[in-house]
């Protein structure tokens, strides 16, 4: 996803801070798994938690 200034109400910057502030780390961590793994950045993308 990326930021568009000129329509900040489709792509609000809040949801790319939260991908990087909490999500990226649980990742990293291994706590959370991408049910893509191969596409990162598919829409269809979805997590689940290791335990």
């Amino acid at each position: 996803m990326f930021y568009n200034a000129e329509y900040p109400e489709l792509y609000p910057k809040e949801r790319i801070q939260d991908k990087r502030d909490y999500i990226k780390p649980l990742i990293n961590s291994g706590k959370l798994e991408m049910t893509i793994s191969n596409k990162p950045t598919s829409k269809n993308q979805k997590y689940v938690t290791i335990q």
